[in-house]
């Protein structure tokens, strides 16, 4: 006899509780008669011409899974079953953003970058996806909250991983993982800029679009101002500033009382040549006075 196969989880544990049958491994329930089905892939109609399989239980079963996955902050059961929904429904939104957040969740710091740069691109998919398939203007809204809180959550949690493991390093050794530390903050504030950037063109005409679009720029600026003098080259500086601006420009559409913040586009490696280089002198001051008295 074949054994019977949680649609679900895949799981053989299935055992008839209070005359259903329960998979012990993910708790989805099945009658009697859709365990005899199990031969083929979710409920038969046989009705017309053509074999139709009925897989609306099952993706009923799936989206509680994903969402109880969520609600745990489950991470790799969130990408595991919202990997699975996406398949069969490619304009879910849930599924389509909670399986790059997800995974970006579980990034190591080596992969912050690239996690970070996962989640800037998913975003245009996302919230078009919203726009074109929440049709009531309440859902809308909370689906894109949900995307925002989410995204600059896992920004945060990005940036400060990366500046806590940069500020860790020897100082002694510390500049040559500038660049590496320069390469993850800038993947997170082009998150954050296009978060904005893509609340702004879909749903613009919303207050609320608005309000959180000026959050998720302002937060990107304060976080590229912070890197602007570890860029090695001028040019590198001044293209870091003149973007920062153009932020600040788009904030202040919305904010007019938000003050142009100061930039330093002085070179980090000079200055601190100038510092040592002073620490240095005096030293050798304090030696060469302590010699001839």
């Amino acid at each position: 006899m074949q054994p019977i196969m949680c649609e679900i989880c895949g799981s053989n544990d299935i055992v008839k509780q209070d005359g259903v049958f329960v998979c012990q491994h993910c708790g989805t329930k099945y009658s009697a008669d859709e365990v005899r089905k199990m031969v083929v892939d979710g409920k038969v109609d046989v009705s017309g011409s053509t074999v139709k399989v009925d897989s609306s239980d099952r993706l009923k079963n799936l989206r509680e899974i994903a969402k109880r996955a969520v609600a745990d902050n489950d991470a790799e059961a969130a990408v595991k079953y919202y990997d699975m929904i996406l398949v069969e429904e490619p304009n879910n939104w849930e599924a389509a953003f909670y399986t790059v957040y997800f995974r970006a969740m579980q990034c190591k710091i080596a992969g912050i970058q690239s996690a970070a740069v996962s989640v800037g691109n998913c975003i245009d998919t996302v919230l078009k996806l919203i726009r074109d398939n929440v049709t009531d203007p309440k859902e809308r809204r909370a689906a894109y909250m949900i995307v925002v809180v989410r995204v600059m959550s896992i920004c945060e949690m990005l940036y400060t991983a990366a500046h806590n493991h940069y500020s860790g390093i020897d100082s002694s050794i510390q500049n040559q993982y500038v660049p590496e530390y320069g390469n993850r903050v800038v993947a997170v504030v082009n998150a954050s800029y296009t978060l904005g950037n893509y609340l702004n063109l879909y749903f613009g005409e919303e207050k609320s679009a608005q309000e959180l679009a000026v959050m998720a720029w302002k937060a990107g600026i304060e976080r590229h101002k912070s890197i602007v003098r570890m860029f090695s080259s001028k040019e590198g500086r001044v293209g870091a500033r003149d973007l920062i601006l153009e932020y600040v420009a788009k904030v202040q559409k919305y904010d007019p009382s938000y003050a142009t913040p100061e930039i330093d586009t002085t070179s980090q490696t000079t200055t601190t040549f100038i510092i040592a280089f002073v620490v240095c002198t005096i030293i050798f001051c304090i030696i060469l006075a302590a010699v001839n008295g």
